[in-house]
This record gives C-alpha cells, sequence and structure tokens, in this order.
C-alpha cells in the first residue's frame, strides 16, 4: 500500500512538474488568449486585472493596458478601421494580450481614417523606444500587427532606433509589397514565381484603394484624379504624372501591374516603396510571424508568399477559418489545422520577449 501511495505520489509530482515548465504554461496561456481574442467567454480564473489608460508616451496618444507589474512590452498595430485603438476587435486581443503577463500600447494612427501616413510609422517607433525604456516595461518588445498595422509594424521593426529590442514582429493579413497589393485587387491575381495566386477583392476594395492611392500623390493634383477615377472627369484630361496613376489602378492584366508602376512619377513611385515593408527586408533583424488567410478578401494571399520568399526564416502559417482577421462561421471541425497553427500564434506572442 505504501509503494502504491509513493508510485502515485511521484506521478502526481512529475505531472506537476511537467505542466510547470514554461513552455507548457505558455501553451495554456495561450489558450485563453486565443479565445478570449476571437470574442468567447472562457473563465481566465488566474488572470490579474487589466487597466486601461490614455496615455501619451514619445509624442503618440494611445491606450496602455497594464496589470500594475512589469512586464514586457507588446505594442498592438491595429488596421485601417475607423476608431481603430477602441474597436471592440482591438480592445478584446489588448485585454486578452495584458492578461497574459504584458504591458500593451495601442497607438492612435492616421490608417484608422484609411490614410497611409509615414508619420504613422514613426508614431510606431517613437512609443516603442519611449515605452521600451520606461519603468514599468522589461525584457524584448514585440510588435503586433493586423492587416495594414501589420505592415506598418513591420516597416517600424526596420528602423534602427528600436530593432535591435523587438523580440518578434507578429502580424495577421499584412501586405509586402503595395504595388502587390495594388495588383491583387486591380486585377483578381498576384503572379508568383511566374504562376498566378487568384484573389477575390472584397467590394469595398477598390474605393477604399482609390483613397489610399490619392494619398501618394502631390497634394494639387488629388481633386482631378479623383473625379477621374470616380468617373466624373475624361482621363485624357489629366496631367501625365496622374494618368500614370490612374492607368495603374484601373489596369486589369496583372502582367502589366509591376511595368505600369514603375512608369509613375519618381516621388510617387518612392511613396509606394517606402510603404512597402519588401524596401526595407534586409533591415528587419527580428524574427517574423505572419498568418494570412488564404481566402484573405483585403490584402490578397500572395503577399504572405512574397513574404515567405523575401525573408526565408520567417514562420509563415496559412489558415482558412479566418476572412481576413476575422473568424469565418464555418465548420469546427474542419478546421482544426487552423485552430492549432492560431494557437502556435498566440503561444509565439506569450513565448516571445
Amino acid at each position: 500500500m505504501a509503494r502504491t501511495l509513493r508510485a502515485v505520489s511521484v506521478s502526481a509530482l512529475t505531472i506537476m512538474a511537467v505542466l510547470l515548465l514554461p513552455p507548457v504554461e505558455e501553451r495554456i496561456a495561450a489558450v485563453g488568449l486565443l479565445a478570449e481574442s476571437i470574442g468567447l467567454d472562457v473563465p481566465r480564473p488566474l488572470v490579474p486585472e487589466v487597466r486601461r489608460v490614455e496615455v501619451r508616451v514619445g509624442g503618440v496618444t494611445g491606450d496602455l493596458y497594464l496589470t500594475g507589474l512589469r512586464a514586457p512590452l507588446v505594442v498592438i498595430v491595429p488596421g485601417a478601421v475607423a476608431e481603430a485603438h477602441r474597436d471592440a476587435r482591438t480592445v478584446r486581443v489588448a485585454r486578452a494580450v495584458a492578461g497574459t503577463g504584458r504591458v500593451v500600447f495601442v497607438p492612435q494612427l492616421e490608417l484608422a481614417d484609411e490614410r497611409v501616413d509615414e508619420a504613422d510609422v514613426e508614431r510606431i517607433v517613437r512609443a516603442t523606444a519611449a515605452l521600451d525604456g520606461a519603468d514599468l516595461t522589461e525584457g524584448g518588445t514585440v510588435l503586433l500587427g493586423f492587416s495594414f498595422g501589420g505592415s506598418f509594424a513591420l516597416l517600424a521593426a526596420a528602423d534602427r532606433r528600436i530593432a535591435e529590442r523587438v523580440a518578434l514582429v507578429a502580424v495577421f493579413g499584412a501586405y509586402w509589397d503595395l504595388t502587390g497589393v495594388i495588383q491583387g485587387v486591380t486585377t483578381g491575381f498576384s503572379t508568383i514565381d511566374g504562376g498566378r495566386v487568384r484573389h477575390r477583392p472584397h467590394p469595398d476594395a477598390p474605393a477604399v484603394l482609390d483613397k489610399v492611392a490619392l494619398d501618394l500623390v502631390a497634394a494639387p493634383h488629388r481633386s482631378l484624379l479623383r473625379a477621374a477615377l470616380a468617373g466624373a472627369v475624361d482621363p485624357e484630361a489629366l496631367p501625365a504624372s496622374s494618368r500614370t496613376v490612374f492607368d495603374l489602378l484601373r489596369n486589369r492584366d496583372p502582367e502589366r501591374t509591376f511595368s505600369l508602376a514603375s512608369a509613375l512619377p519618381r516621388e510617387v513611385w518612392e511613396r509606394l516603396k517606402r510603404f512597402s515593408p519588401a524596401s526595407v527586408a534586409e533591415r528587419i533583424e527580428a524574427p517574423v510571424l505572419a498568418m494570412h488567410s488564404v481566402d484573405d478578401p483585403a490584402v490578397p494571399y500572395g503577399e504572405a508568399l512574397r513574404l515567405d520568399a523575401a525573408l526565408p526564416d520567417a514562420d509563415v502559417l496559412t489558415v482558412t477559418l479566418f476572412e481576413h482577421v476575422d473568424v469565418q462561421d464555418i465548420g469546427w471541425v474542419s478546421a482544426v489545422d487552423d485552430v492549432l497553427d492560431a494557437w502556435s500564434f498566440a503561444t509565439a506572442l506569450v513565448a516571445a520577449g
């Protein structure tokens, strides 16, 4: 009897020891993080209370989520959604991440108004640098970005002011080359290694793309180009510089996209490159984790393939359970692999830093 009790005790202690190993703790925490992030109401009794406060750090306004303990920093960069820093999905993810023992910051960006503004990347860098050295943070920093926000996070990670401090860049539904996004949205295809990858854009995607493209054009030419894109002005009336932009946005042949882009006015072409992580690939020192849906209607799946080719050490996860960055209403049984990949993504977030 004593031998049996001793054996049971040893077994129980062994199981407890295994469960308490850090990797296992991280995987368990990732389950709660994933469930809460996608809106499932799950009990998390050991999660500390998370407070949200609006702050200004490094000259950048945003929301800080904290538990009162020093912890690694996670900067969340939302996509092009109105009031993105207070969007219900952003708040849910921020609270869930903070609950794993992280200090979370969500900056307010111009991207929320569907505008591409170089100052946004600067805001991400300044806020990260300021918080990384603050008394309330310790360890490495994670940049977590969604959609266009993920691409901005990649651009920020390449900045020499924070590059060495970034422990992980995790992106979901991000683009690699903005010209590739234009190609997918305008033609319905991405050209990858001589082949074509189908893209079925959301009905609103062309209008959003037009708005983004107008930000790349010099202010005096925007009104006339906007009218031409809306069909209110004959494109023949456009000056040569604006006409090249019009031709790119109304092109339907994927094989012509990149040659048309190279014919853009120099300042437009250079801005297009400056908003593309592809242009700073060699300066991204941190590990990169990317998740992308094959059915993403906003950012072509081909962009994940481009990222994978350019950053061979990146970990790229392909899923079908999500539509862009939202969960689709499909059978969970058929999506086991996707759930495991999403769990891996969440585990990497918990482990980093």
